[in-house]
């Protein structure tokens, strides 16, 4: 035995002499001789230096060992010659064509033809084991073999028998495509071993994707099978429905005065059959009669069906069948259900309100995090993020509001685009949505504004919503009003002004909620604000600055006013240009024409209650 590693040649002879001695034996040297005049040894007669290995093969003398290579006897780990005796020089080396033909022509053989190997005209048969499919909920098939009589009969079926290797070498195409599909891919270890001597199983349990390619293939062979007894020989295989899936459907009778039942029932067209009618239906989607295969639909529940399958029916008193019906109705999977005139219920779907909770973690553990939990308000029912249910039903209104899972999963969404992170459930932290305390202004902001309703630290954080203003007249002073609603708590315009002075985005409500500041409305008070004075939930200014006060509010056309205010504005939007004064009666003197121009500017300021200063140049240059 001889194998070549590309720069050691490992040899073993089982005579006594290579055995004792540990030396390459004549054995060996003729065996080399043989393999030179077939050109065996291409490979190794183009390496520039081999070594000769005396131990490896037969410390390992039961591996099988690949291509045989010639060698002169050498010294253990010394270089050694090739093709030719010691006494004897060595011939040019070989063109490199000729190693390259070498190489192809004794590449290894294909997997041999099955000529001589399987039973002439044996078959494979398929069985689908409807028991073990029952108890795995997989659905399982079985191999068997059956060989002809000489009468034309079959004997009886027994279980396949078949070696990897030889599965692509089948007579009929059908049995090695699904052969193949069921034993996989062969794992590579790297060195080109393939466990090709390992038998088939006998039994195999399909994956759903894999039933669901596979299955029509194996029942359009005309060999597949139901259970059959060990001796039997005469054998019906199941045929293909081409038809449109198998619908599952709930169905809610009243089978008696004092009892409703739910019970299912599978349809299609204008065929309907009782759910116990089956001999098999799987959760791979097949629906098994005596003699056929068929699809079902993929929205079938296989819980309700099994359940359904042992115990035919549910039955509810009829005073109960209200709460049965609520109960129904927030299943987490529920199939169609038909019911009669009496129970129908209109359906809704209502757009939920995302609701958040944010706290510190139960478990601390040197926690520098928040925690968070999604909830949804329906119309004032509260639903957690983990709900299984697809909507509840309201017995009062006779209404199943369906929950809107595509808002739920946008909402889900947002809060992972503003940086939390859902973390499950562990040893030592509770399952939620995962915070950083320094985003939480952030986050709490950008949910209120988009109407979240938002719970921390025990805090309710709400958005602002109507805004009120006014301007109220005293004797001598205005006064500036304004108010916004929080959903029923209100803050000032001092209050809301001065937490925006402070560079705070939120206000602490009255009932010690939190309010999100609007800041484009403070902005456009902020600078009127600035010219008044704070006082007890209002700004007041002097009459001197109502000329200020109705420009600067000029673009709110909001704003209520009361009637002193008002006829100040009208009177600000009459005026045109200050007129010269009349000289008053009982002045002894003439005024000149500026004199009177300021005659008129004073009784301009005293009208509109402005302050000012007239000061009079009465230098000898300017002497009239």
């Amino acid at each position: 035995m001889l194998r070549w590693t590309g720069s050691q040649l490992a040899v073993l002879c089982d005579c006594l002499f290579f055995i004792d001695q540990d030396q390459p034996c004549k054995h060996l040297w003729a065996a080399i001789l043989a393999a030179d005049a077939k050109n065996f040894l291409s490979d190794a007669g183009s390496a520039r230096i081999v070594t000769l290995d005396t131990n490896t093969l037969l410390e390992q003398s039961a591996e099988q060992v690949g291509e045989p290579a010639e060698v002169n006897a050498a010294p253990p780990g010394q270089p050694i010659s090739f093709f030719k005796p010691p006494a004897k020089p060595l011939e040019p080396k070989p063109p490199e064509w000729k190693a390259q033909l070498g190489s192809i022509f004794h590449a290894p053989a294909t997997p041999p033809a099955w000529e001589g190997r399987w039973p002439t005209k044996a078959e494979i048969l398929y069985i689908l084991d409807i028991a073990r499919t029952q108890a795995s909920n997989k659905l399982v098939l079985s191999l068997e073999s059956r060989a002809p009589k000489k009468d034309g009969s079959w004997k009886v079926a027994k279980a396949l028998s078949l070696r990897r290797s030889l599965v692509s070498s089948l007579p009929v195409a059908e049995d090695r495509e699904i052969l193949s599909m069921l034993i996989g891919a062969a794992r590579d270890y790297g060195y080109g071993a393939y466990d090709s001597y390992d038998q088939l199983a006998i039994s195999y349990s399909l994956t759903p994707i894999l039933a669901n390619t596979l299955m029509p293939r194996v029942v359009g062979t005309g060999r597949c099978f139901m259970p059959h007894a060990p001796d039997a020989t005469d054998l019906s295989p199941l045929s293909w429905d081409d038809g449109d899936p198998w619908r599952f459907i709930l169905e809610m009778k009243e089978v008696s005065r004092q009892n409703w039942a739910l019970m299912g029932r599978f349809h299609r067209d204008v065929e309907s059959m009782d759910v116990t009618s089956p001999l098999l239906v799987t959760s791979a989607g097949f629906l098994v009669s005596s003699d056929r295969v068929a699809r079902l639909a993929e929205d079938a529940s296989i819980p309700w069906i099994v359940n359904l399958r042992k115990s035919k029916s549910i039955t509810v008193p009829t005073g109960e069948r209200d709460e049965f019906l609520a109960e129904l109705l927030s299943s987490p999977v529920l199939p169609a259900l038909e019911l009669p005139a009496e129970l129908q219920f209109e359906e809704v779907t209502s757009r939920p309100r995302p609701c958040l909770k944010i706290s510190r973690p139960k478990l601390r553990m040197g926690a520098d995090h928040l925690m968070a939990e999604l909830s949804f308000d329906y119309e004032g029912r509260t639903v957690a993020e983990n709900t299984t249910s697809q909507g509840f039903f309201e017995n009062s209104t006779r209404r199943y509001v369906r929950r809107d899972l595509v808002a739920e999963k946008a909402a889900s969404t947002l809060l992972f685009e503003l940086g939390l992170r859902f973390v499950a459930a562990s040893w030592n932290a509770e399952a939620g949505w995962k915070l950083a305390p320094t985003k939480l202004p952030r986050v709490v902001r950008s949910l209120v504004e988009s109407n979240w309703h938002i719970i921390a630290e025990g805090k309710v954080f709400r958005s602002p919503g109507a805004t009120r203003t006014e301007v109220k007249s005293g004797i001598d002073w205005f006064e500036l009003h304004g108010e916004v609603d929080y959903g029923g708590a209100k803050a000032q315009l001092p209050q809301l002004l001065q937490a925006l002075k402070r560079g705070e985005t939120m206000v602490t409500l009255d009932d010690g909620s939190y309010g999100l500041l609007p800041e484009e409305l403070l902005h456009r008070f902020g600078v009127v604000a600035g010219m008044g004075a704070a006082e007890d939930g209002h700004i007041r200014f002097s009459p001197g600055q109502a000329g200020l006060l109705d420009a600067l509010l000029a673009a709110q056309p909001a704003i209520d006013c009361d009637e002193a205010f008002l006829r100040v504005r009208q009177q600000l939007d009459r005026f045109q240009v200050i007129e010269p004064a009349e000289q008053p009666r009982g002045f002894i003197g003439q005024l000149r024409g500026y004199q009177l121009d300021g005659m008129g500017w004073m009784h301009f300021l005293r009208q509109f209650s402005f302050g000012g200063c007239l000061a009079d140049d009465m230098s000898p240059t300017k002497r009239h």
